[in-house]
């Protein structure tokens, strides 16, 4: 599976000593330096490898989930930069200090890999791919369509972070003059266009599936489609669709950056977007993709084996069994679950990455992976704390928010309870918790790990124990705890261990067919209004998790006709989509291309009193105050680097900078 991620390793062996910077971009075009890249099939594939490295995954997890209001740690971590994309929301985002940038490598932890680079890398490929000798026409075209992708992923990264880009059409040559250098930054339509003709060019040549399970995560037709669907989406959403902050934002020769005002444009991009992701699902669903299920035998400590009853000798199931006395729930459970982490059975994921290896995995588990025990070490550092008002976004059991369900009492949601019977297989009975915690939704208990909630870690059931000098909460001076106390379970395989050797890898999904339903639903909305179809790819998704359909759920709520509009609706799937793709990497951008960040990142960050032992003093709401989330409306955009505007003379910095 992860052959050709081991030719990419080798070409990065092959330039380290030089930098990954220099690779392909410091000879001139032609040369028998790049010609020696192309010169057998075999040195081709490395080089295709190349184009693929500058896709990052696990910046996902430890960047751009904490880029939003989703977690949040304690001060000793953000003094450390080990959460840098809190600094995206902490207001330290300037032109001095481009962080968590797609455009600027100003080194660090807080930067991504460099998009330019990898644009210039892909053009050198496309340049000379032709002239491979033992290679076939169709090879040929394949592998260039890959790259034509790649090379339209590339620019959407730099689009969704600075809108209207300069376009890297081909390579510049080393001879070029001052003016040609000199790049203009071209409109949003014309990058949407370039983008999009890039993606509809490869769809052509890309196979519907990759020929063998060692082209993992190459890309293949169901991939660029879904991308163009992903990119449509982006330039219909408010940020960039007819919105009034930027109508006056030109370049130095006074051409318009960004749409004006113009209804019957802003719809037909709805439209546009909705076309293109119900193409993209039918493809991919064509390909074999599906919502992912959990259909292997539960575990052992799920599902114990049959007992003898002692008077009638007949096998009965064991009354101790949480699927047999919770199943329904447990099975939504086992479905949200295993759905990003079966590294094996997941057909739901349309592009993955199997680019980290284990030591970067253990930087991806170990901020969120409780402790076992109170003296357990290795990498379980356990301070990524998902937000106590991000948990509270989850639905109650009927499905719908906690606020609008008259059956659920909100008012009292933080007041102390006890466990009973009926919730073992998702907190342990006779404890204390607070009412909020009982009778939410499946994906809730699969994604969030509470005080004294029942979850699946370490190949066996825990409790997580998160009051003061706990196994799980802060004992003495250790700054190793969680500050709200609530976990983030979704991404972590219930097999995973605090130990890199016994830590579940799983293909990192970068884009995964549950998302791709939303975002035909969101488009489809905006474009038709509530049409069947809209309710349709939602329910499909709800109903994974054990929900039932739109319609059904809010008859019950206090708003039961809040579907039938299009505002009403929007605000469905827009809640829908932040429970379903919640920590995955996508709250930054949604925020953003949906006008929301300003309301949602600028509010204060609660969780638990961690530093009380008792059940009273402990489930007090108390701020952490070292996070003050500071996002102004100048964020909504990143900032070109002050070097990158003093250097270039044709380049104008977005407004606010």
């Amino acid at each position: 599976m992860k052959k050709f991620f081991k030719y990419l390793a080798i070409v990065l062996a092959s330039i380290s000593a030089s930098g990954c910077s220099d690779y392909l971009d410091v000879v001139p075009d032609n040369s028998a330096d790049i010609s020696l890249l192309f010169n057998r099939k075999e040195a081709a594939y490395r080089a295709l490898a190349t184009c693929y490295n500058y896709i990052w995954s696990n910046a996902v997890v430890t960047g751009w989930a904490c880029a939003s209001d989703e977690v949040s740690t304690i001060k000793h971590h953000l003094d450390n930069n080990d959460a840098y994309g809190m600094n995206l929301i902490m207001g330290k985002l300037n032109a001095d200090n481009v962080i968590m940038s797609y455009w600027t490598n100003n080194g660090g932890s807080t930067n991504l890999p460099n998009s330019f680079q990898a644009l210039r890398v892909c053009n050198d490929f496309l340049d000379n791919i032709e002239s491979v000798p033992d290679m076939t026409p169709t090879e040929i075209s394949q592998w260039a369509a890959e790259v034509k992708a790649l090379k339209a992923y590339y620019h959407f990264l730099l689009f969704k972070q600075y809108g209207p880009i300069p376009l890297v059409r081909t390579n510049l040559s080393i001879g070029a003059e001052e003016e040609e250098v000199m790049v203009h930054r071209e409109s949003v339509d014309e990058v949407v266009n370039y983008i999009v003709g890039l993606l509809d060019e490869a769809i052509e040549a890309l196979p519907a599936k990759n020929a063998t399970i060692n082209d993992y995560g190459r890309i293949n037709k169901p991939i660029a489609a879904a991308l163009k669907g992903q990119v449509l989406l982006m330039a219909a959403s408010p940020l960039f669709n007819n919105n009034p902050m930027y109508y006056s934002f030109v370049d130095k020769e006074g051409q318009h950056l960004f749409p004006q005002a113009d209804e019957q444009a802003e719809q037909e991009k709805w439209e546009n977007a909705a076309t293109a992701l119900k193409q993209a699902i039918d493809v991919a669903e064509a390909a074999g993709h599906q919502l992912y299920y959990y259909t292997q035998p539960f575990p052992e400590y799920d599902d114990p084996a049959d007992i003898i009853d002692e008077e009638t000798k007949e096998s009965i199931p064991d009354p101790t069994s949480n699927l047999e006395n919770d199943g329904e729930r447990l099975q939504a459970m086992y479905n949200f679950l295993y759905m990003m982490t079966d590294p094996q059975k997941n057909l739901e994921t349309i592009w993955g990455t199997w680019k980290t290896g284990p030591s970067d995995w253990r930087y991806i588990n170990g901020p969120m992976h409780f402790k076992l025990d109170a003296n357990t070490g290795g990498k379980t550092w356990q301070w990524l704390a998902a937000n106590m008002s991000f948990t509270e976004q989850y639905y109650t059991k009927n499905g719908i928010p906690m606020e609008e369900d008259p059956e659920f009492d909100y008012e009292n949601r933080y007041s102390l309870v006890i466990i009973t019977d009926a919730d073992k297989a998702v907190a342990k009975p006779g404890e204390q918790t607070v009412a909020m915690h009982l009778n939410r939704e499946p994906r809730f208990y699969a994604s969030i790990g509470f005080d004294r909630s029942n979850v699946r870690g370490y190949g066996q059931i825990c409790t997580i124990e998160c009051r003061a000098d706990e196994k799980n909460g802060k004992i003495g001076s250790n700054e190793d705890y969680n500050i709200s106390g609530y976990y983030v379970r979704k991404l972590m395989n219930p097999a995973s261990t605090h130990e890199d050797s016994k830590t579940i890898n799983y293909p990192w999904p970068i884009i995964r067919l549950g998302e791709l339903y939303l975002a035909y639903a969101e488009a489809l909305n905006e474009a038709e209004g509530p049409v069947d179809d809209v309710f349709k790819y939602v329910d499909e998704v709800r109903k994974r998790s054990g929900l039932l359909g739109v319609k059904a759920s809010w008859a019950k709520s206090s708003n039961p006709t809040k579907y039938e509009s299009k505002d009403g609706m929007r605000e469905i799937i827009q809640r829908e989509r932040s429970i379903e793709i919640a920590f995955e990497g996508y709250r930054n951008d949604d925020a953003r291309r949906w006008l929301k960040a300003q309301d949602w990142f600028n509010q204060p960050v609660y969780g638990w009193t961690a530093t009380k032992s008792t059940p009273e003093e402990y489930y007090q709401k108390k701020e952490n105050e070292d996070v003050l989330m500071v996002f102004s409306s100048r964020n909504y955009l990143w900032p070109i680097a002050t070097n990158e505007i003093v250097n270039n003379k044709n380049l104008v910095q977005n407004p606010g900078y």
